[in-house]
């Protein structure tokens, strides 16, 4: 899945900056005669510089690894009622016809939140939210219901852990939230002069991510779904939103966008998501709820005011991988 041909540059590029070490999420927690508490609530505060893209893949990398890489596939269309394997078909082709409109496919899936082995780091990104009860109202839990997964949905809490970890510890910065709504809000504020964010929020056509960019869909159950900033300005407080972070961007035809985030299938997951021709020729964007039903409604990017690039081939995380065949 993962692509070698970048690993010269990846080479040339780890050479010419400092190693740059995820933290262990783990080491943030305690558990206690079953009381889990925080061991460490703070986040460093490093320089906005050109390397500040490519710490922000290496955090998330870091935690897709312990997940054991994951990836949901949303550029499949037409598939088969039944998976088929390399070793040929499960059951005769006749009863194995194409689905159309599925677009959804699990390729790999990993550990999941109630796994032992992650849970403890789940744990540790709810320790870079401030204001939350997360790691109180899990104990009690646990303690009930031992094998349990987690009570609250974490997948803002993922990116403000990625977002911690990675040197920007200032709230004034970057907002970090139990719920993507407020870094969300925040976005749009510094794109309006009203903040002094990290990001500035525009509008899902407005041309593909980069690394260290944010992707963000709409989750509303009960009401049309955002399409654009337009239906969120001017409104405030909760809403149920998802955001993942942009690891790599292939442009083209067949090209694509891959994004890590928090809770995704239960787990530190990576997400393709299809491209769609852009209002101008030769430009592309994401594929929305616009284009199909079962992509996402993604609304807006929240795009990163820092210099540099990212490269997912030259994070620890992906260099550890043994040679492909």
């Amino acid at each position: 899945m993962l692509p070698y041909s970048l690993a010269l540059v990846a080479t040339l590029m780890q050479a010419a900056t400092p190693p740059f070490n995820a933290p262990d999420p783990t080491a943030r927690v305690e558990v206690t005669s079953g009381v889990w508490t925080a061991r460490e609530r703070g986040c460093p505060t490093l320089p906005i510089d050109a390397l500040l893209r490519q710490r922000m893949v290496d955090v998330a990398t870091a935690e897709w690894r312990r997940f054991n890489f994951p990836v949901t596939d949303h550029r499949k269309r037409d598939l088969m009622r039944v998976v088929v394997p390399d070793s040929g078909p499960l059951i005769p082709a006749k009863f194995n016809a194409k689905m159309p409109g599925i677009a959804r496919q699990a390729l790999r899936l990993g550990w999941m939140e109630d796994d032992r082995q992650v849970r403890r780091a789940i744990g540790g990104y709810w320790t870079s939210v401030p204001g939350q009860n997360a790691l109180q109202v899990q104990s009690v839990i646990f303690a009930q219901f031992p094998d349990a997964g987690w009570a609250h949905p974490w997948s803002a809490a993922f990116l403000s852990y990625v977002m911690c970890s990675a040197g920007v510890g200032d709230m004034e910065k970057f907002q970090r939230a139990d719920g993507h709504w407020a870094y969300v809000d925040q976005a749009i504020a510094t794109a309006n002069g009203a903040a002094n964010g990290i990001f500035k929020a525009t509008d899902v056509d407005s041309g593909l991510p980069a690394p260290g960019d944010f992707i963000c869909a709409d989750r509303a159950d009960t009401e049309q779904p955002y399409r654009n900033l337009a239906d969120r300005r001017g409104k405030t407080g909760f809403r149920a939103m998802h955001c993942d972070l942009v690891v790599r961007v292939v442009a083209g035809k067949r090209g694509y966008v891959a994004a890590i985030g928090g809770n995704v299938v239960q787990a530190v997951s990576m997400t393709l998501v299809s491209l769609r021709p852009g209002a101008m020729a030769g430009t592309y964007r994401l594929e929305t709820a616009a284009d199909i039903p079962s992509a996402r409604p993604w609304f807006t990017i929240l795009r990163l005011q820092a210099p540099g690039s990212a490269l997912l081939e030259a994070s620890p995380a992906v260099r550890s991988l043994p040679p492909a065949n």
